[in-house]
């Protein structure tokens, strides 16, 4: 496969995590999915200037504008901002504040991950890279939670936040609602990619990828 790679290795990533999710035989095949996730990379898609700025005004209060100010210096890096005397908190403050402006940004972007990342970074393609992959996570992790207790009281007790805050992503990932480059994130997707993942991937390793 010949492609043109625009965002360094997330985007192989991506390709690979998607094959591996659709493969079928002992090979990682160059599946539907990842044609659409290749047609989706090379399409002109102009960036919208006004996203930004436009949304962070009318998504965050100014209080999580100026802690965004302080995790974008930082570069999302929640131990660094919990170092840094002008933040309001530690380190784990710091990993709650991040989670709680991915909850305010994801319904004000249509549940996308990748416009999620994009408002939170600014126009800094390196810390929308940095976001998105820890929006993923933290998504990835509230699903698998979900499947091990449908109830939102243990999740809730977790939180330590406003739960208004984090209940319209829970209802999200339960209808399926909230996409990546790589399709849906949902209740059942963590149970699934550790299913496929120790079924795959010593194949994969075994016999080398085509």
């Amino acid at each position: 496969m010949t492609h043109r790679y625009t965002t360094h290795v997330r985007e192989l990533d991506g390709f690979l995590l998607t094959a591996l999710l659709e493969s079928r035989g002992k090979y990682l095949e160059l599946t539907p999915g990842v044609l659409r996730r290749l047609e989706r990379s090379t399409e002109a898609r102009p960036e919208d200037p006004a996203v930004e700025t436009s949304s962070t005004a009318d998504t965050f209060t100014k209080e999580d504008r100026q802690l965004l100010d302080l995790q974008r210096k930082h570069r999302f890096r929640a131990t660094d901002c919990g170092s840094d005397p002008g933040y309001p908190g530690h380190r784990q403050a710091a990993d709650l504040h991040f989670r709680k402006l991915t909850c305010k940004a994801l319904p004000a972007t249509a549940w996308d991950v990748g416009r999620t990342a994009a408002l939170l970074a600014g126009g800094d393609d390196d810390l929308r890279g940095k976001a998105r992959a820890r929006i993923e996570t933290f998504l990835q992790n509230l699903a698998r939670k979900l499947e091990e207790s449908p109830s939102d009281d243990a999740l809730m007790s977790e939180w330590r936040g406003d739960p208004a805050v984090l209940r319209p992503v829970l209802d999200a990932l339960r209808r399926g609602a909230i996409t990546t480059d790589a399709g849906r994130i949902e209740q059942t997707s963590a149970q699934t990619c550790r299913a496929r993942a120790r079924e795959s991937l010593p194949r994969c390793w075994n016999t080398g990828v085509r």
